[in-house]
């Protein structure tokens, strides 16, 4: 008789059942855990693109200013769209609003078309940074200017302590920075 007969089966019995049973688990905790993110985001957060591409933080607002389509703008806040609708969290932007987006893409016309529509000029996304900041971190002195006019506050600090001046200063944008000393 062998002394441990009776005991338990060992791992190597044991296997092809723990096998099957998360071979069976996995595909269900993965179904929960995308359910899950569903269900915490709430609705309407899987957004198309103008080329077709799914995003899941951008909104039709936040593509259309990356994009520059100003054209398409307009019909999305008929439609009810919030101006200042703000990125959702797993980006580099997270919080930044469309004007961010436009402003730090350089399309001048889509920030002059959301700041006529209401938009917060001074709101700051998760990193505490405007659209100021945004403008002056790709050197663009024309959307500067045109957030200078409508209403946007050169002394604010992002959460580094940065100031749009800072960062054009920082890269070397030497028109920037003098439009943003000449406000200051």
């Amino acid at each position: 008789m062998i002394p441990f007969a009776d005991v338990a089966p060992g791992p190597v019995e044991a296997s092809g059942g723990l096998c099957f049973t998360f071979a069976l688990l996995i595909p269900m905790f993965a179904v929960m855990f995308f359910l899950m993110q569903r269900i915490f985001r709430g609705p309407g957060v899987i957004f198309e693109d103008q080329s077709g591409d799914i995003d899941e933080y951008l909104q039709p607002i936040h593509s259309a200013a990356v994009d520059g389509d100003w054209e398409r703008i307009a019909p999305l806040l008929a439609e009810g769209a919030s101006i200042d609708a703000t990125v959702l969290d797993g980006v580099v932007e997270a919080g930044a609003t469309a004007l961010c987006l436009a402003a730090g893409s350089g399309h001048g016309e889509v920030v002059s078309l959301l700041l006529e529509r209401g938009a917060n000029a001074n709101h700051a996304d998760v990193r505490g940074r405007t659209a100021l900041h945004y403008a002056a971190e790709i050197g663009d002195s024309s959307v500067v200017g045109t957030l200078l006019a409508g209403g946007a506050d050169g002394s604010v600090q992002d959460k580094g302590g940065a100031t749009a001046l800072f960062l054009a200063h920082e890269r070397g944008f030497t028109e920037v920075e003098a439009l943003l000393r000449a406000r200051s």
